[in-house]
């Protein structure tokens, strides 16, 4: 039996401009996958440092992701073998000031090259050392922290916090005011490079701040467990480790139970811009919607899975080969706009 699950992050339009944004799309693939399949939908935990995709696939995707959790995982994926302990998840990120508290910009706005993100690595290495924290280097905008002590740290996904007062988002619990201390002297360091002058004169936004987290391990990992998962990583890093997304024919191809991670429109969501939220969106049904629903109708496919999510909802559906011959069924993407109880 062959199973295909897509994991999209932000294609739930917002409820206040659903209306206006699913007029706008042209998707009729999805429109008869969501009207002909199965929809649920949850509210997130009020109270999570990780989006509802993010918890999703926490309990869902793998169990080495749960069991091991996110900075075992990148650090694996990148070919690091660092030694055993408590690591963490290191992003050099770049603060804004609005009005009278401090917001995080979106990563995927940093842009930070090789050539600075090894000044920045190596004027906040001697600080770390100081402070006998293990700083280890994995790509430009992904650094690891080996803390063992701070195992009962509560961190935040920079993408739950982008765009928003980070008072709320940040570390809290054990460890919480050494990684203050120790972060501010960092911020005091690299402020003074010529590298954030020249970024700033060139219009690009200072890098003047690490986002510090870790998601997982899981409490309670619980399966399906999938014999393929493509592009996990793409759900949690905003700058993920370098990786081939597979096609959907390859999936199939692969046969099993499958999950991938379209990770397209997070990016325009957190910064509003809906135009190109549409143009993801519309890209998404050509290279997965689409195909995916002829190879239902083929019989390559036995069953679908959609989980499509925003900041605090997620709406879980399947969609199997009988489903598709309830023709009386008029495709529609209204699902979209509704919202869970409560």
């Amino acid at each position: 039996m062959t199973t295909i699950d897509l994991v999209l992050p932000f294609a739930l339009p917002p409820p206040e401009l659903a209306r206006d944004l699913l007029h706008q799309l042209k998707m009729p693939a999805l429109a008869t996958l969501l009207a002909r399949g199965s929809l649920n939908w949850r509210r997130a935990d009020p109270y999570s440092r990780l989006l509802p995709h993010q918890e999703w696939l926490m309990q869902h995707a793998d169990p080495e992701l749960a069991r091991s959790g996110l900075a075992a995982t990148a650090m694996a994926a990148l070919g690091l073998a660092p030694a055993a302990g408590k690591w963490f998840v290191l992003h050099p990120a770049s603060l804004h000031i609005a009005r009278d508290h401090l917001v995080l910009t979106d990563l995927r706005q940093v842009r930070l090259d090789e050539m600075e993100a090894r000044a920045l690595f190596e004027a906040a290495q001697p600080l770390f050392e100081e402070a006998g924290r293990e700083l280890l280097y994995g790509s430009a905008g992904l650094w690891f922290m080996r803390a063992d002590d701070w195992d009962a740290l509560e961190t935040s996904s920079p993408d739950s916090a982008a765009g928003h007062n980070i008072d709320i988002w940040m570390p809290r619990g054990t460890g919480e005011r050494a990684w203050r201390k120790l972060h501010n002297e960092v911020q005091m360091t690299w402020h003074s490079l010529a590298l954030n002058h020249l970024r700033e004169m060139s219009g690009r936004r200072p890098v003047n701040a690490l986002w510090c987290w870790d998601a997982g391990p899981a409490s309670a990992p619980a399966a399906p467990t999938y014999d393929h998962a493509i592009s996990l990583l793409d759900a949690f890093l905003p700058v993920s480790p370098p990786s081939a997304m597979a096609s959907l024919p390859e999936l199939i191809a692969k046969g099993g139970r499958s999950l991938a991670v379209v990770d397209t429109m997070t990016s325009s969501a957190l910064a509003g811009d809906w135009g190109d939220w549409i143009g993801a969106m519309q890209q998404a049904e050509q290279q997965w919607f689409a195909p995916l629903l002829q190879a239902l109708a083929a019989g390559k496919v036995d069953k679908a899975g959609l989980v499509l999510t925003d900041s605090d909802r997620l709406a879980h559906g399947e969609c199997g080969r009988m489903a598709l011959k309830k023709f009386w069924v008029k495709p529609s993407l209204a699902g979209l706009a509704e919202s869970p109880p409560g």
